[in-house]
């Protein structure tokens, strides 16, 4: 069950990586961080 909740999470930080790829990519903006803001704020 631990296994699943990891892969879970990875699953979503990989997802988050590439979508901040892309987007760096194609607009050619400034690589941002790689966490959304939002999860610093916890």
């Amino acid at each position: 069950m631990q296994l699943l909740v990891t892969v879970g999470a990875g699953t979503v930080y990989i997802s988050f990586e590439a979508m901040r790829l892309i987007h760096v990519l194609r607009c050619g903006a400034p690589a941002a961080p790689p966490l959304p803001p939002y999860y610093i704020h916890y």
